[in-house]
């Protein structure tokens, strides 16, 4: 789809592609010529407006995939701290309370002390 200068005068050939081979057909340098360059430069403008627009769609639907993206990694940090909690819970008895504890200078407390605190009886008493 082009304009042509031959000798002078412009002349317009639509190229298209039938049964895989490349045809052009002439139109001539008049009115008719001047109507088919007209049209096939609208086709081409509302082409490039579709492939813009699909672009943008594109463009758009990338931003949100980062951010379910982003939000299904801050959600599966949350449930394994959550699982990490629940599994030393589980191994250390009701929330870390057999754990030993060590006094300002760094030295193990005596047994039972956490008991003794919360009242109730050492565990070395029985």
């Amino acid at each position: 789809m082009a304009w042509e200068k031959r000798r002078g005068n412009l002349y317009y050939y639509r190229v298209a592609r039938v049964n895989g081979r490349i045809v052009r057909r002439y139109l001539g340098r008049g009115p008719e010529a001047v109507a088919a360059a007209n049209q096939d430069a609208a086709r081409r403008a509302e082409r490039a407006a579709l492939r813009q627009a699909e672009q943008a769609q594109w463009q758009s639907d990338l931003a949100v995939s980062e951010r379910v993206s982003a939000f299904s990694a801050e959600a599966d940090a949350l449930v394994e701290a959550a699982l990490l909690a629940v599994v030393f819970t589980a191994l250390t008895g009701s929330h870390g309370a057999n754990e030993v504890k060590r006094n300002r200078d760094g030295e193990q407390a005596r047994e039972g002390w956490s008991e003794e605190v919360e009242g109730r009886k050492p565990a070395s008493e029985g």
